[in-house]
């Protein structure tokens, strides 16, 4: 019996929920930390704060549908709840990574631009 299909189905459902309830999140909460970069246009806080949000979408749905084709074909149930356990992880820790890697950005630009301020200031 080929599982795969309905490996497929639960893996995806499974995924778009947890990048959809994640994204929004980050959407709601996010705003706030790029107010703090950008305190004198708010527009472009809520523009840039949508762009991330598709983006992120984009990145993490397309990467969950890419990782479907590099699936063997599942046989047993065993297996279906091994392969769903290994890509579910894998997305799942990539999504953790990536919203530590913004952070650090988040964390990294203020202090750039003091910095730049200060070189424009001196020259």
């Amino acid at each position: 019996m080929n599982l795969n299909i309905l490996t497929y189905a639960i893996f995806f459902s499974v995924i778009s929920f947890i990048t959809i309830k994640v994204g929004w999140v980050f959407y709601k909460n996010g705003e706030h930390f790029i107010h703090n970069l950008m305190p004198e246009d708010p527009h472009l806080v809520q523009s840039i704060n949508k762009l991330m949000l598709v983006g992120y979408y984009l990145l993490n749905i397309g990467y969950a549908a890419v990782i479907l084709s590099m699936w063997e074909t599942i046989t047993t149930i065993e297996q279906m709840i091994r392969v769903l356990s290994e890509k579910s992880g894998i997305i799942i820790i990539g999504l953790g990574l990536m919203h530590f890697f913004n952070l650090l950005w988040l964390n990294l630009i203020p202090k750039i631009k003091k910095s730049l301020k200060i070189s424009k200031t001196k020259i």
